[in-house]
């Protein structure tokens, strides 16, 4: 089932990073972006990686045109050029809710049957 709630047309990665974070400036091409929602990137067809909006806000792009500023929660330092290299000028990202089941945490046995 397809869970996306809206699309987004990346126009620029923006450096430098803010705390803690990436920022990405485009538009919203379908639907509604909030923060809490997450961004879906497919890697290939049996991975897809996700990353939370920490927070939306209006922005002047380029040629003083309106964009939109997707904050990315990106809180380890280290991973924010990793996660910055998967938005390229003219990617369409879907965006969609958080999964409503989380994964058990590591170590978690699924079948409780012995």
């Amino acid at each position: 089932m397809d869970d996306t709630q809206a699309t987004f047309e990346v126009t620029q990665v923006v450096e430098p990073f803010p705390p803690g974070a990436i920022a990405l400036h485009g538009h919203i091409r379908s639907g509604t972006v909030r923060a809490g929602l997450i961004v879906k990137i497919s890697v290939n067809s049996q991975m897809d990686l996700v990353i939370p909006i920490k927070s939306v806000e209006s922005v002047e792009g380029p040629d003083n045109e309106r964009a939109v500023r997707l904050v990315l929660d990106v809180p380890e330092p280290e991973l924010q050029a990793l996660w910055s290299a998967l938005f390229l000028p003219g990617d369409v990202v879907s965006i969609e809710s958080p999964s409503a089941e989380p994964a058990p945490p590591r170590g978690t046995r699924l079948n409780r049957d012995r």
